[in-house]
């Protein structure tokens, strides 16, 4: 699973970061769990919008070092 982030939203907290910097604080983007969603998803929301398949290849296996699931709490600290 993956948040899917537009790059617009991207580009405005960047945007946000450069108008007012603050040395040393993190800043995650991200939309939880609720935005979240698999590439398979992502393929058939795309292919459902185009009307035509996707080309991919699914292999079954873990990627090295990969969480399989993991929800992050966004939430500003303090």
């Amino acid at each position: 699973m993956r948040d899917n982030i537009h790059s617009g939203d991207v580009a405005a907290v960047m945007h946000e970061f450069v108008q007012a910097p603050r040395c040393g604080e993190v800043c995650n983007l991200g939309g939880g769990k609720e935005n979240s969603c698999s590439i398979l998803e992502a393929f058939e929301m795309a292919e459902a919008r185009a009307g035509k398949k996707q080309k991919h290849a699914y292999v079954d296996q873990n990627r090295s070092g990969e969480h399989i699931c993991c929800f992050n709490d966004a939430a500003a600290a303090g």
